[in-house]
């Protein structure tokens, strides 16, 4: 009897006009994060985005899509939510689950490790999704768990630096410092720019009792601003997604530091149409219009910047700059010594400065300059030039003598420096290291005055002849 009820209410389920007519099943909700909050451009775009999925509503991609979009501007559990639909209609396609775990790590780290190990049975080979897993493990302190997942992420991609720099800090939270030292090692070869690594590695070392190594890499540590390369072209895709001004600003940075500055200037203009107000873009695009030699346009933005922001010290610097090449070498001078009270330690305008004060003939003005950098940075190449090169000019030879060496540690293929350093020591009588550097001055393709050259042989003969 049972059967037979069940049977005929399917059947009747089957053939109802009025039941057949029924809508279909609703789609989720789409996420509606407030648009009023937003720069117009990633309002646009992301109403552009969330239009699709409400014509495709059971596209996976356009899901997916709408989500990547939500996850780049830092709506991560909006983007979540499209992540979860989008796995719904497609569970095969890794990018969904792997986006998923990212989105989620930081607010739900456990259900984020669920979805990991789902994605890993979508796909088993990608090596970025085992570094994810090693890094929220990590967080936890379950560490060797996280070890496992390091391990498996490099034996997949031997490339990989991230999963390195993971297995060098836990054998290092573990104390197995030799096997810490050879994976950070690695990681450094694979992110040679990676401040965190030097750190890392300093820390390693100190505890190894190399203090030399430690000092090196502590030093490294402070110099170096890199991030370690990631190879994740999942998170990547997502990425590119940024319109935001920041996203703008890097792209704009990355260029000029390319040296693309047409491209840099292109992007700076589009930040300008979104942030008009803004001093730091002002004077970002300024200094990449005067890369190109476009001077006047580069002190109007220099200008504009002071006229938003009277005491950037950037744009007081590239406008001093500017002025100097103007000859306005006054006007430059007052234009340094504003930035340098609002950045004393800066010292590209400590030596622009100095060489300027040099060029209008104020010599100990000049030399403090130098001196100044100096202390902020003992090796820096420029100043220990300019002001053995002064010192030179004034005779006081032995202090010339070690800037000039100094500069020469640096830059051991400017013949000039060697050309000035030989007659220094030629001055002070020591003709033995004067001709060693008038050798290397000659092979280098330097002109040497021919009365000192002259002079040097009547003092002491060329050696070997």
């Amino acid at each position: 009897m049972l059967l037979q009820i069940v049977l005929s209410t399917a059947l009747l389920l089957l053939t109802s006009p009025r039941l057949l007519a029924l809508p279909p099943l609703q789609s989720p909700a789409v996420p509606e994060p407030d648009l009023s909050v937003m720069e117009p451009q990633v309002a646009s775009k992301i109403q552009a985005y969330r239009e699709v999925v409400l014509v495709a509503p059971d596209s996976h991609e356009a899901w997916g899509a709408l989500g990547m979009v939500l996850q780049a501007h830092a709506w991560k559990l909006e983007a979540s939510e499209c992540y979860r639909r989008a796995i719904d209609l497609e569970p095969d396609e890794l990018r969904w689950h792997y986006l998923l775990v990212h989105a989620i790590k930081d607010e739900y780290p456990q259900d984020a490790l669920v979805q990991a190990e789902r994605a890993s049975r979508v796909r088993s080979d990608y090596s970025p999704l085992y570094v994810l897993r090693g890094q929220i493990l990590e967080q936890d302190n379950q560490l060797d768990l996280a070890l496992e997942q390091y391990q498996k992420a490099v034996s997949i991609d031997p490339q990989s630096g991230n999963a390195e720099f993971g297995l060098g800090r836990i054998y290092l939270s573990k104390r197995e410092l030799e096997v810490s030292l050879r994976h950070l090692l690695r990681a450094s070869e694979l992110g040679p720019d990676a401040a965190a690594i030097r750190s890392a590695l300093a820390q390693a070392y100190r505890r190894m009792g190399n203090r030399e190594a430690a000092m090196t890499e502590a030093r490294l540590a402070s110099e170096l601003s890199g991030r370690i390369p990631i190879r994740d072209p999942i998170h990547f895709e997502m990425m590119r997604e940024d319109v935001s001004s920041l996203a703008l600003l890097a792209e704009a940075r990355a260029a000029a530091e390319a040296g693309d500055y047409q491209t840099a200037e292109a992007i700076y203009g589009q930040l300008l149409e979104i942030r008009p107000a803004d001093a730091v873009i002002r004077t970002e695009l300024a200094d990449t219009l005067a890369r190109q030699n476009k001077h006047q346009e580069a002190k109007e933005q220099y200008l504009a910047a002071l006229a938003i922001h009277p005491k950037h010290a950037s744009a007081l610097y590239g406008l001093a700059n500017l002025l100097s090449l103007g000859k306005n070498y006054d006007e430059a001078v007052l234009r340094y010594e504003e930035s340098l009270a609002l950045r004393p330690d800066h010292v590209p305008s400590l030596l622009n400065l100095g060489s300027l004060l040099a060029f209008q003939g104020k010599i100990e003005e000049a030399a403090t300059q130098f001196r100044k950098g100096l202390e902020v940075e003992p090796n820096h190449f420029g100043c220990h030039r300019q002001l053995g090169q002064l010192l030179l000019q004034q005779q006081k030879l032995p202090e010339a003598i070690v800037h000039l060496r100094a500069a020469l540690e640096s830059r051991p293929e400017l013949g000039p420096l060697h050309a000035q350093l030989a007659m220094a020591l030629a001055a002070e009588a020591d003709f033995e290291g004067a001709w060693t550097h008038v050798k290397e001055a000659e092979r280098l393709g330097a002109n040497l005055p021919p009365r000192f050259l002259e002079e040097l042989k009547r003092l002491s003969p060329e050696p070997g002849k």
